[in-house]
This record gives C-alpha cells, structure tokens and sequence, in this order.
C-alpha cells in the first residue's frame, strides 16, 4: 500500500521518496489519490471528446459519455467515508516502520 502511494505521488508530483514519507499523511492518500484518478478520467474524457466522440452515432456516444461519467463518480466516493477519523500515532508507525525496513535511507 505504502510503495504505491510512494509510486504515485512520485509519477504524478515529481516528489522523492523521502519528502512523501516525511510530509504526507496515509488518510490524505486516499483523496490525493482519487483526485489523480479523476483526473486523468477527465483528461481521458477531453481527448475522447476531441478525437471518437464527433465520429460516434448520437445514441452511442451518449451512453459512452454517461458510462465514463458514472465511473468517475463512482470512483470518487469509493473511499472516503464521512465519519472517518485520522490515526496520526498509526500513521507516524508506519512511516518509521517503512523506513527502518528500508534502511533508514
């Protein structure tokens, strides 16, 4: 869980390995995760606009455009739950047991 959000952030941000580890929290991977998600859907959907969708029946096209929106919503409400509340001590844990793991590099 942890790599992926370290690979990520790095992919998406430019941010080094230790800068995540030592200035983001796990809870806010979540969101910043889903909002690199939505996105790149919405980039997705811009491009699908500009170069299939002038080209697609009227009726296939609507129903392309709906089924990518629904899956964007969908998407965006997959992991945040409402009365969620933040482990910080958890969360400090798990950065000094992934970098002991590491070497403490």
């Amino acid at each position: 869980m942890i790599l992926s959000v370290v690979h990520t952030y790095a992919s998406n941000y430019g941010w080094t390995r230790d800068y995540i580890l030592d200035n983001t929290f796990l809870d806010e991977s979540f969101i910043l995760q889903e909002m690199i998600e939505k996105e790149k859907n919405q980039n997705y959907l811009m491009m699908a606009n500009i170069q299939m969708v002038p080209h697609m029946k009227e009726k296939s096209r609507e129903q392309f455009l709906e089924n990518l929106m629904d899956s964007t919503n969908h998407h965006s409400r997959k992991y945040v739950h409402p009365e969620q509340k933040t482990d910080f001590e958890g969360i400090k844990r798990a950065k000094q047991q992934l970098k002991a793991m590491s070497g403490g590099v």
